[in-house]
């Protein structure tokens, strides 16, 4: 930032110079081309009135500035040096080793009341947050779900309602069939007499065991 204040600084000053040089060229120069006589007393230029003024306001902020930076880059040099200085002496280490002091009981006990009535103060804005956005997200989606004036209503709950309608229908069903007649007569195919007499002498041959 600094050099590019300087390198503003300097164009301007170079082309308040050159316009400086010329208006005093227009001064010594006559009409009818004689060459010019200088004189012991100044003349004012009336060409330009506000060079000379801008011209200082210009070096005026461009000294501010260096001198601002140079004593900033001084001060954080000496300040350097100084701690430097003073951190290497004995005294000075021992003091900053036994700096901080343990705290009592009591100011334990109320930084930890402090800190834990300050997380119990964010929870509870958070959640009231939360609860807000909820809220705005429902009335949000309830408005886009009935629409405006001409539109028709969305459905978005067609997913459950199919399910609990299918569900409805498969109890229906079920009803159906308990109501229904069962049909008389054993549905078995008939055992043979070999596969008969097996059975009673398995069940004799166990009874007799």
């Amino acid at each position: 930032m600094l050099m590019e204040i300087l390198k503003d600084t300097k164009e301007k000053l170079i082309v308040n110079d050159l316009e400086h040089s010329r208006v005093e060229q227009l001064k010594g120069v006559s009409t009818s081309g004689a060459k010019a006589i200088h004189s012991p007393f100044k003349v004012r230029s009336r060409g330009h009135p506000t060079t000379k003024r801008k011209q200082s306001k210009i070096e005026q902020i461009v000294k501010k500035s260096v001198a601002k930076a140079r004593k900033k880059d001084s001060r954080d040099s000496r300040v350097k040096v100084y701690f430097e200085l003073n951190v290497s002496e004995l005294k000075v280490k021992m003091k900053l080793t036994t700096l901080g002091h343990a705290q009592s009981e009591e100011t334990r006990a109320k930084i930890g009341a402090g800190v834990r009535e300050g997380w119990r103060r964010r929870q509870q804005r958070l959640s009231v947050q939360d609860g807000c956005f909820f809220e705005w997200k429902n009335i949000i989606a309830e408005s886009a779900r009935k629409g405006s004036a001409g539109e028709y209503k969305l459905q978005w709950d067609s997913f459950h309602t199919q399910e609990r309608q299918l569900k409805l229908e498969w109890l229906e069903s079920i009803e159906k069939r308990k109501q229904m007649p069962k049909p008389k007569g054993n549905n078995r195919a008939p055992k043979s007499l070999e596969h008969r007499r097996k059975i009673s002498e398995a069940i004799l041959a166990k009874w007799n065991d």
